[in-house]
């Protein structure tokens, strides 16, 4: 047994000394010396931005903050260190409120400066806030006269400035764009404060309302990430230059760009501006699961608003269109809610009474009447008013209830004539 065990250790050491690796020679017959692939934990990277370089940035909120215009950005009201600079650098430009043009000063809570953060996908987890609970927000541009202007200052900073008031409006006539070659009229015209409207714009302000502008959404929705090294370019005026913007590539959210020509005086000098877009949308999504043609309830749902990146093509939905209705399919926490997941509930089925109400001129008359036809929330049926025995058509407003028109009221006077 001695020998044997010296003999084996004999060759334990052989093997070692000759860089041999016993676990991974083949078994299978293959040539002596081949080795077999033994796969290799890649190694473990830090990418900045990622979460795990976040977990240690601190974002500090300044105390107060002077800034020009009536957008406040993240790089005004905070601060960060140079070792966290990498961290915060993509969200830096992020506009976290917009004042109006008759408000000098804002304060910004810590807690609504953690909200927006959230809804705009940054994870909050990884981020230690620190500094003050309230930034004060000073608007340079904006005049204050004496204690009044100190008075104001003072609400602010406690919190109990007056909501801004709402300044007169003057609606934009339509404007036209062009879509698959055929000129079409923007769905919707939205209104512009007078003051703000002729007051002078930045190329930025207008590149901005340019992309609003051809998708149909608010300027104030927009949120626009343009290269440092534009930033002289961007904050010029339109009291001072003038500006020929063709859009290059600026039809969609994402990445976009606009050929600019800027002209003061008889010179003139082109430059190509890029940005990144996003926008701001609300959406209702579901916080508990429901199954297929279940009845959606308010506390199923949620409001959140969100920062998107692409727009998902499909009209949003309110609390007040979906509520009542079915679930279409299974919908699991977290979807968002469109059209297509819903499911017209029928508030009527054929053969059951409906309650119909009648009006002429300031009269308004009830009655009873069977449907003749199954129908949900804003569809038109027939029904038969059987003491008369009158079919006529009915708008269904809520679980068997209905309405007819004024016309269909003094077309059949015996529409809501109830028998002895």
């Amino acid at each position: 047994m001695n020998m044997r065990f010296q003999s084996i250790h004999r060759m334990m050491m052989l093997a070692a000394l000759a860089g041999a690796a016993p676990l991974s020679q083949r078994c299978d017959g293959a040539e002596p010396g081949a080795l077999e692939t033994v796969p290799v934990a890649p190694q473990e990277k830090f990418v900045p931005g990622s979460p795990r370089y976040l977990s240690g940035a601190t974002l500090e909120l300044r105390d107060e903050a002077t800034i020009i215009g009536g957008d406040v950005k993240l790089k005004q009201v905070c601060r960060w260190s140079e070792a966290d600079k990498v961290a915060f650098e993509p969200i830096e430009d992020l506009v976290i409120v917009r004042m109006g043009s008759t408000t000098p000063f804002r304060a910004l809570t810590q807690k609504e400066l953690k909200s927006l953060l959230h809804d705009a996908g940054v994870n909050l987890a990884v981020i230690r806030f620190a500094g003050t609970l309230q930034c004060t927000i000073n608007r340079s541009d904006v005049a204050t006269a004496g204690h009044s202007g100190m008075d104001e200052w003072i609400q602010a900073r406690q919190g109990t400035a007056p909501a801004e008031k709402a300044e007169p409006s003057t609606p934009l006539p339509p404007v036209a764009s062009t879509a698959g070659g055929t000129a079409q009229l923007a769905h919707s015209v939205q209104p512009v404060k007078t003051q703000e409207a002729n007051a002078p714009k930045t190329l930025r302000d207008l590149l901005i309302a340019d992309l609003a502008e051809r998708l149909s959404l608010e300027p104030a929705a927009i949120q626009m990430k343009f290269s440092p090294k534009d930033e002289k370019v961007l904050n010029l005026s339109d009291s001072l230059f003038r500006f020929d913007i063709e859009d290059q590539r600026a039809r969609s959210l994402g990445p976009v760009s606009w050929e600019v020509t800027v002209i003061a005086g008889g010179a003139s000098q082109k430059a190509t501006l890029e940005a990144t877009a996003r926008a701001w949308q609300d959406q209702l999504v579901v916080i508990k699961p429901l199954g297929y043609r279940q009845t959606i309830r308010s506390e199923d749902l949620a409001d959140r608003r969100a920062l998107i990146e692409q727009p998902t093509g499909e009209a949003a939905m309110t609390r007040e269109q979906a509520v009542g209705q079915w679930a279409g399919q299974d919908l699991h926490v977290g979807t968002i809610l469109t059209p297509r997941l819903i499911e017209a509930a029928p508030l009527v089925k054929t053969g059951q009474l409906v309650t119909i109400t009648a009006e002429q001129g300031t009269v308004q008359i009830k009655t009873v009447a069977r449907a003749l036809e199954s129908g949900s929330f804003g569809q038109t049926i027939r029904v038969k008013n059987e003491n008369t025995s009158d079919v006529y058509e009915a708008t269904l407003t809520g679980l068997q209830t209905a309405k007819v028109s004024a016309s269909v009221a003094a077309e059949k006077p015996n529409v809501a004539t109830v028998g002895n």
